[in-house]
This record gives structure tokens, sequence and C-alpha cells, in this order.
């Protein structure tokens, strides 16, 4: 099937001069119809910045440097703003991670939403109105003529995360952009969020899920990727990235969660050593080779290319031999 979104070599840049940083260095991905893709790795790995990227919101001195990212074909760096208010929300859309800071907080839930209706789908108010409440009881929001009159910081966290999903249902788009839409809520409210996703990946919808969560992303992700330091270090089937993951990163964020390693209790659980690097201080060479057990002399002078296997598996790290795991998943065959 092909892509709905592809994303290549995709660089963004925030800051001038002597100053800028690199917050996402030359990353590419594709989203297919109804597949779900997640994005995962510390925070301050560069994550919320390809999102941002990718939807052409990026604020202050952020910008893209380099690279494409095309939806239906059409490259979304290269239109104007007038052009991408047009395609945001209608056929792209983003759940933010903190969904209090993206509503406006002086206007009513009701007046926000059916702005975004009569916009994209040329509603009348009323038509709109009417739209926007059947949307809310569809997140399970049973006083949905009561929140439509609120105010953003009237709702709980829970309440304004399955807002922001009925208005990103709205218009049914293409591509759905999910950042750590279940962060900080209760296992319930965790659980109707997924099955919201659920819901929108069965109609067709490509989504992007950014998160943390490895226990998420084992339940919900076809395929995934994991990110560090503003570069993809290991992409794969979710199956066999939980069963064979190739790079020490993945590794380690693995052996750090027990939900994911059955058999495992917490005494025996293990803490990456050391935290990601500034994006103003990166390490030469491997960008993980400060906090990797298997780092060589090559590793912290050589930056490693990402290798790709023929199954889709792909690794950034000297240590691993693709072509020989390639060959050796034969024999195993």
């Amino acid at each position: 099937m092909g892509a709905i979104l592809e994303v290549r070599e995709l660089q963004t840049v925030f800051g001038s001069g002597k100053r800028e940083v690199v917050a996402v260095d030359r990353i590419s991905l594709d989203l297919a119809q109804g597949e779900i893709v997640a994005l995962v790795g510390e925070s301050g790995c560069g994550k919320s910045a390809a999102s941002l990227s990718i939807m052409q919101l990026l604020s202050g001195s952020g910008r893209i440097r380099q690279g494409e990212v095309r939806l239906g074909g059409t490259d979304l760096t290269k239109l104007p703003e007038r052009e991408l208010r047009k395609r945001r929300g209608n056929e792209l859309a983003m759940v933010f991670q903190e969904p209090l800071h993206a509503l406006n907080p002086v206007l009513s839930i009701g007046a926000q939403f059916t702005e975004g209706l009569r916009r994209h789908l040329g509603q009348g108010r009323k038509e709109a109105a009417r739209y926007a409440e059947e949307l809310l009881k569809r997140v399970n929001i049973a006083r949905a003529r009561e929140i439509m009159r609120s105010y953003p910081h009237m709702l709980s966290g829970g309440m304004r995360q399955r807002v922001m999903i009925a208005m990103a249902m709205a218009c049914e788009p293409q591509v759905l952009i999910a950042d750590e839409p279940t962060t900080a809520l209760d296992v319930t409210i965790q659980e109707q969020i997924l099955l919201l996703l659920r819901e929108l990946q069965h109609k067709g919808t490509a989504i992007m899920l950014i998160t943390h969560d490895l226990g998420v992303v084992a339940d919900m992700a076809d395929r995934v990727l994991v990110m560090y330091a503003g570069q993809i270090v290991e992409q794969a089937d979710v199956f066999e990235l939980f069963r064979a993951p190739l790079h020490p990163y993945t590794q380690g964020l693995l052996r750090s969660v027990p939900e994911v390693i059955p058999g495992r209790d917490s005494s025996q659980l293990e803490a990456i050593p050391g935290a990601v690097p500034a994006l103003s201080h990166l390490p030469t060479g491997c960008r993980f080779h400060p906090r990797c057990p298997l780092a060589s002399e090559r590793c912290r002078i050589e930056e490693p290319e990402l290798q790709r296997g023929t199954d889709g598996h792909a690794v950034r790290c000297h240590a691993v031999d693709m072509a020989g795991y390639a060959a050796l998943k034969g024999e195993q065959r």
C-alpha cells in the first residue's frame, strides 16, 4: 500500500548563527492508510520537534532547513501559510501533548470547535454546533452541551484530551499525529483515548503515535521508530523490535520497563546511565556513545549511518552488522 505521508531527510533547526542547534536531523519515514507508527524515545530526543515540523507549526526561531514532507504527493514545506491552514485539521490533524496550551483560553470549547467545522466543512453555525455536540458524545463526553459552553481551564486533563480528539476526528483526516495522548492520565481515561485512536485507524486514518510508554507501543503500533538526540537510531515492525532490538539504546529502553518484559520483576530493571545530550553540545561520532556499553574508539570519532535490512529493520550503530543479522534470520527461517 502506498504511503499517505512521506517524510524525506527532514532537518529542523532552532536559533541562528553560532547558537543554531539541530533538533531534527535528516529523518525519513512513511505512513500508510490505517497504519499506526510509534515514535519513541526519552524526553529531549526530538519527537515533538519532528511532529511540529511535519505539521508546519514551528514557532519562534524554528525552521526547516532541508527535506520534504509530502501529504498525498504534495510537499507541505513548499506551500504558503494560507494553503497550509486549509489542510491542517482537514487532511492533517494533531492531538497536542498538553491540550490546555493548544486550546485558546479565552474562547469556549464550542466557539473553537465550530470555527474549524465552519471553515473546513462549510457548515452553518447551528449545523456546526449540532455536529460538534455529536462528536463530543462519541468521545464519551455525556454533558456535551454544557462542555460546549465551558472554557479549557474548567475541564480536567482527560476531558481536554477527549475534546482535542473529537476536534481531530471531525473531518476524518488522512493523517493524525498524537503527541503523548495518554501522559499523566489515569488508566481508565487512557484506555478510552486509545480506543478512540483505534476507531480512527479502522476508518483509514494513518496515525503517528508519539510516546515514551512502551506498553502503549506494544499494544497499538504496527511499526516503531526509535529516536535519540534528533536522529532515528532504529526502526522495525513492532513484533521484530520487541523480539530482537538491535540498537543498545533500544535495548536499554526495553530493559527499563517491566510491562514489556514478561517474567522480569522490578528488582531486575536497569536504567540507562547518563542523560540525553543537550542539542547545543552533541558528542562527536555516535551521539549515544557516552552512554553505550558497546562504545568503541570508532564510535567516538565516526558518526554511524542508518543501515537498512531487506525486511525493513534499520539501525544506526557501528556494533551491528546488518548484513550478518539478515543472513542469520534467513537461516533461522
